[in-house]
């Protein structure tokens, strides 16, 4: 899936409601930056996940982490 091969960095505000959900292979948040995962949406992090921000899950909402083997 090609999908799985980029490396998502927030440098802003980031909202799935407005802006979509995603599957990365990492995740960056940037400092003073925002990551809000809306309910009912999800979000897949096939490595790993480097927060210098915020990351706010909303209930019924999941930031999935996958380590590979």
């Amino acid at each position: 899936n090609p999908e799985n091969y980029f490396k998502a960095i927030i440098n802003g505000d980031y909202d799935t409601t407005s802006n979509g959900v995603f599957t990365a292979c990492e995740l960056q948040v940037n400092a003073t930056n925002t990551l809000a995962i809306n309910s009912g949406e999800n979000i897949t992090i096939q490595n790993s996940i480097t927060n210098n921000g915020s990351i706010i899950v909303e209930d019924n909402a999941s930031l999935v982490q996958v380590i590979p083997d």
